[in-house]
């Protein structure tokens, strides 16, 4: 439901999420898990050894993902240990099932971590992306409200609900706070959202970040969408192989311009547009430009060379206006600085394949 808010054509996919990015996360939602069991067990906030013992564990049983995925997830895994503590006095379960019938279909959600204390609960999401979220975003964070109303659904003395993202990456908790009643004005906004996907013939593909999650944006998935602006995964065994991805590159860097070029220019008619979740149109900016003769005249005690800076583009305006002496002028008075980032430049007297 949560994907298919942004991009109705997920209502219909089924199967299991089986991309790198959702197999990552099964891996360490699944030690999360078993990590917050044994510590309640133990009656420990925190086992550094338990949870060292069960990496092994989890490494071994998801031994099919890529080396780096693998490394990554022992290193997620390793950040849990050294950065949560299990709160014993409140703790409800990990992956928790609550069900609720929103009468097109029946929600169900798993929570990762549950803590209830008296008519309060917390709900820790551990997330294992690269984003750190802001208040806000957890505030609006479509997941984590949902498991809220499913509490509310299911517990009917919890009157405020703590919903908190943990980010084990960064080892990071943010959280944002609802009462009963704006959950369960949520869960009947789910139910139209439900009803609505579920009553639609016509279900647009929108290509947006949640298409990593999506079982439909695997080879053979069978999204138009992901076919169209993502193509199919690329994987590099050989040289060969590391030349057709940099071909690809090109292609689909000048498939960007051109489509960006489209865009800008339908914008500038008819204003701003909206898909996936962002906007797109033109924004108007300000900058402070400081004139540094004047800067001089205000702060004598500064030099005003020191907030001076020539950009690219004056460096060739001045070999337009040096001409045949640019090369000698400019080695002269500037100095060479070097830097390394990966990218693709014109190979020099060779045409491209």
């Amino acid at each position: 439901m949560r994907l298919a808010a942004t991009c109705p054509a997920s209502w219909n996919v089924k199967g299991d999420r089986r991309t790198l990015a959702a197999q990552r996360g099964t891996a360490v939602h699944e030690f999360h898990e078993r990590y917050c069991n044994l510590r309640a067990e133990a009656g420990r906030p925190t086992d550094i050894a338990g949870g060292k013992s069960l990496i092994p564990q989890i490494l071994e049983k998801y031994g099919h993902l890529p080396p780096e995925i693998q490394e990554e997830v022992q290193q997620l895994c390793q950040n849990i240990i050294d950065t949560h503590l299990l709160n014993l006095e409140s703790y409800y379960g990990a992956e928790e099932t609550f069900t609720a019938d929103l009468g097109a279909t029946v929600l169900t959600g798993r929570l990762d971590e549950l803590h209830v204390d008296g008519d309060e609960a917390e709900i820790i999401d551990c997330k294992s992306n690269h984003i750190i979220p802001s208040p806000a975003t957890v505030a609006g964070d479509f997941q984590l409200k949902t498991y809220g109303y499913l509490i509310c659904h299911k517990l009917p003395q919890i009157g405020q609900v703590k919903g908190t993202i943990f980010t084990p990456r960064f080892g990071t908790f943010r959280s944002a706070n609802w009462d009963r009643d704006e959950l369960l004005r949520w869960g009947e906004h789910l139910a139209r959202l439900a009803n609505s996907l579920e009553s639609s013939d016509k279900k647009e593909a929108v290509p947006n970040p949640n298409c990593q999650y999506c079982a439909a944006s695997l080879p053979g998935g069978g999204c138009p969408a992901w076919k169209k602006t993502y193509g199919l995964e690329v994987v590099i065994r050989s040289g060969d192989e590391a030349v057709e991805a940099a071909k690809q590159i090109l292609a689909l860097e000048q498939r960007l311009k051109s489509r960006r070029a489209v865009l800008q220019a339908w914008c500038k008619d008819n204003g701003h547009v909206s898909s996936g979740g962002r906007e797109f149109g033109y924004f108007e900016t300000a900058s402070q430009v400081i004139d540094v003769r004047r800067l001089k005249e205000a702060v004598p005690e500064v030099d005003p060379f020191d907030f001076l800076s020539v950009s690219a583009g004056d460096i060739k305006r001045l070999r337009k206006i040096l001409d045949k002496d640019a090369d000698a002028v400019l080695a002269d008075i500037s100095d060479i600085k070097h830097s390394t980032r990966f990218g693709h430049r014109a190979i020099q007297n060779q045409e491209e394949e």
